[in-house]
């Protein structure tokens, strides 16, 4: 009995450990008016309702055992009508080498008889900071998401169902390989109703319906489920890239295998032997890049310094990185006029730039300074000085990686685009590779608005990043704006990717390879 929002979420949580992509969702404090909205949803029914079932899940990463998820599912009769609580509880280990991360998800749903969402609270856990609670709920005629100061409305919509069981697709009869079923649900995450596409691929001896699914709200995954003969749930593969997570029903609640979960160092790296004495020297390179995502276009890969050349084949693009220089001064501080651009420097529940130690922290840093690269500058080596390197704050957000000083690069390109909107300058985060130690790693860092796009690493301690950073997307970090482009990226983040180093330039010499 398990649905494509929880994969949505572990999916998430495990490529934001795996590949320093943090999904930053700590420090949701609602405002008093987001708590006035909240109060306006359906509250959930109170007493222990009567038990309708429960169910017990054991979670694999890569086919190594992370751990378990628990569902119980209870009716309550109330003035409304017949409301069901489904409660999900999941708990989750995984280590990269030295480092140990756990990522635990709580969800509790309301829905009526016909399966429709009228409400659900998801609170998501894992690493040092504060748990993020993310609250949708039906007022009215629309369905609104709250998540820290950040308020998402769209239309409620009476066709869209809740897939804890499949038995509502199949009302008309028993399913016949070849059938196909279409439906919408309500995704928390990106604050908007997601189309699903269902096909029935086979029916084995026993009876078990073997079934495939995928969904706009994470394009590029496939799920393949098998279900029982009352239509519920069995086993669940979920692929996205390079991760497989398996969900598999147990008997009773299951034993651990492996106490630290399953090594996922191997995931983060495309191993390739290139001659570059220096990497942070390479001024210029071109690459064929093969593997990506069909659904990746060419502009999510075009950025500052990056450019597209050309797109062969479905999945391959030749790019061409060239390492920026300076911009041209800028006086700082500076005014923003276009509304695009103000996009960038919003607080939201990713970055909170109203936090009083982010704003005295910027204005303490970048007291006197009159030029807004040189602003940018001054607070990338403030990250890059106070920020120890560390895998053990998955989930932080800028304020908790500013108060517990550690944070891998996905923490530090936060907390740098955070620290820079503070200071009134424009920032968001990208997605991408780095090529270092023999190896092009994902990576993440920050680009800044300073008169044009500029990129800067606080966790590489550049100002100047090479020809050697590869931008697969970018993150705005602000909740459901970009899902597309942010997708995009995650997307071509966790794909098998192969890369070929077409020519490359250091200072003035260009080699072909």
């Amino acid at each position: 009995m398990k649905k494509y929002g929880l994969m949505f979420h572990v999916i998430l949580a495990t490529f934001a450990i795996m590949f320093c992509w943090s999904c930053s969702k700590k420090g949701t404090k609602e405002a008093p008016a987001q708590q006035e909205i909240v109060t306006a949803f359906e509250p959930f029914p109170e007493g222990p309702g009567q038990p309708q079932s429960e169910h017990w899940f054991s979670i694999l990463l890569q086919d190594k055992p992370a751990g378990s998820y628990h569902l119980t599912i209870r009716r309550y009769e109330t003035p409304g009508g017949t409301r069901l609580v489904l409660h999900g509880q999941t708990k989750i280990k995984l280590h990269m080498g030295e480092s140990r991360s756990e990522i635990s998800f709580d969800e509790l749903s309301l829905v009526n008889d016909k399966w429709q969402l009228l409400r659900m609270r998801m609170v998501e856990g894992g690493g040092g900071g504060e748990d993020v609670i993310i609250r949708a709920g039906r007022v009215g005629d629309e369905m609104i998401t709250v998540r820290g100061p950040e308020v998402m409305r769209v239309p409620f919509e009476d066709s869209a169902l809740r897939t804890e069981s499949y038995a509502f697709l199949f009302e008309g009869g028993r399913p016949t390989p070849g059938d196909v079923r279409n439906f919408r649900e309500f995704n928390a995450d990106t604050a908007d109703y997601a189309d699903n596409h269902l096909e029935v691929k086979s029916i084995s001896k026993e009876g078990l319906i073997d079934i495939e699914q995928t969904t706009s709200a994470m394009p590029g995954s496939l799920k393949r489920i098998k279900l029982d003969g009352h239509y519920l749930p069995v086993k669940i593969d979920a692929r996205m890239g390079t991760l497989v997570v398996r969900f598999e029903r147990q008997d009773g609640k299951p034993n651990p295998e492996n106490k630290d979960g399953p090594d996922l160092n191997g995931l983060t790296s495309i191993p390739l032997q290139l001659p570059w004495k220096a990497p942070a020297a390479v001024t210029r390179a071109r690459y064929r890049i093969a593997g990506l995502p069909k659904q990746v276009e060419s502009s999510w890969l075009s950025g500052p310094g990056q450019v597209v050349v050309a797109n062969p084949a479905p999945g391959t693009f030749i790019i061409e990185v060239d390492q920026m220089s300076a911009p041209e001064h800028k006086a700082f501080p500076m005014q923003i006029d276009d509304s695009k651009l103000k996009h960038f420097l919003a607080s939201t529940s990713y970055s909170r730039t109203d936090d009083s130690s982010i704003r005295e922290t910027a204005a303490e840093a970048l007291h006197g300074v009159t030029d807004a690269w040189d602003a940018a500058r001054r607070l990338r080596a403030l990250v890059s000085r106070e920020i120890s390197p560390s895998r053990s704050m998955a989930f932080a957000s800028a304020s908790d990686t500013l108060r517990e000083k550690k944070g891998d690069c996905s923490e530090q390109s936060v907390l740098l685009a955070t620290l820079a909107r503070s200071a009134g300058i424009p920032a968001r985060c990208v997605m991408g590779l780095v090529y270092q130690d023999g190896a092009f790693n994902r990576h993440m860092w920050t680009e800044v608005w300073v008169g044009r796009w500029q990129p800067i690493d606080a966790a590489m301690q550049t100002d100047y990043p090479s020809a050697a950073w590869i931008r697969l997307g970018e993150n705005s970090l602000q909740f459901t704006s970009d899902q597309r482009t942010g997708m995009g990226g995650l997307l071509a983040f966790a794909s098998k990717l192969s890369i070929k180093v077409e020519s490359f330039e250091t200072s003035k010499k260009t080699i072909s390879q």
